[in-house]
């Protein structure tokens, strides 16, 4: 497959616009747990009057009158000590964002993906993520490049994911969507803060989002015949000499600053097995 996709999707927004779906997309987000976003509306508080609640927010949705909120700004700490910031969606929003991935994401699935990239993938995952790095070391792909990318979810620039997205959905209702949640900013100690950068860590389409994104990165690999294996912001790229895996590095690195990202340096090494 090459970078000229050969689809694009056009009504997405009206076969998010009924009940039974909003409802089925609330169950989902049951199943998924977490906190209440910044109104204070929790899971069991809106399910406590589930069908009033579904009415009102599919009223907004066909009226266009829906707005996104900002996420609720929350901080979890990390194995190296350091704090990761997570987004927190208000229960609405994370509604409205499993409806649209659960039309976009099997279209994404069957025809956008690459077969490498494994993470946020419905029946995928590490056990996949461990069968494409042994099939690469057995052909003699022994020289591994093991890349993170720098505060990936955070630094990714609204502009050019818009830009990426345009060519695979070309439903305006939904771009501006997503457009509202990139852009709804975060309460953090009761002050508003926008910023042109980043998808909430905690938004219900975030994982869909990065994958997007990324598999810009995928099919340049996949151009240059550079053998990979891709989980979310981690991956590791596969040669059989020093040279050629140095050389992929360098293309690695290029386009990632074209995607307005850097590599984490501390977080990426060449070894050889």
């Amino acid at each position: 497959m090459n970078q000229e996709w050969k689809f694009k999707l056009h009504s997405v927004y009206g076969q998010i616009l009924f009940d039974r779906k909003l409802t089925q997309s609330f169950e989902q987000v049951k199943a998924n747990k977490g906190a209440g976003g910044i109104d204070g509306e929790t899971i069991e508080s809106y399910d406590a009057k589930l069908q009033e609640n579904i009415m009102e927010l599919l009223n907004k949705l066909r009226a266009k009158t829906y707005q996104a909120q900002p996420v609720r700004r929350v901080y979890i700490p990390k194995k190296n000590g350091k704090k990761r910031p997570l987004g927190i969606p208000t229960i609405g929003d994370r509604i409205v964002q499993q409806s649209i991935v659960n039309v976009l994401q099997p279209k994404f699935e069957d025809l956008l993906f690459h077969n490498w990239s494994v993470g946020y993938r419905p029946n995928r995952g590490v056990q996949r993520a461990l069968q494409i790095i042994l099939w690469n070391i057995e052909q003699g792909y022994n020289h591994i490049y093991d890349c993170d990318i720098k505060g990936f979810f955070d630094n990714i620039p609204h502009n050019k994911l818009i830009g990426v997205l345009k060519k695979y959905v070309s439903d305006r209702t939904v771009l501006s969507l997503v457009e509202q949640w990139l852009k709804a900013g975060h309460m953090e100690e009761g002050k508003l803060i926008h910023s042109d950068y980043g998808t909430p860590q905690g938004g219900v389409i975030s994982p869909l989002l990065a994958n997007v994104y990324l598999n810009e990165l995928d099919w340049e690999w996949d151009l240059n015949g550079i053998r990979f294996v891709r989980y979310a912001d981690d991956f590791l790229l596969f040669a059989k000499s020093n040279e050629e895996i140095k050389k992929a590095a360098t293309l690695t690195k290029n386009k990632l600053a074209e995607l307005g990202l850097e590599i984490s340096k501390e977080k990426t090494r060449v070894c050889q097995l």
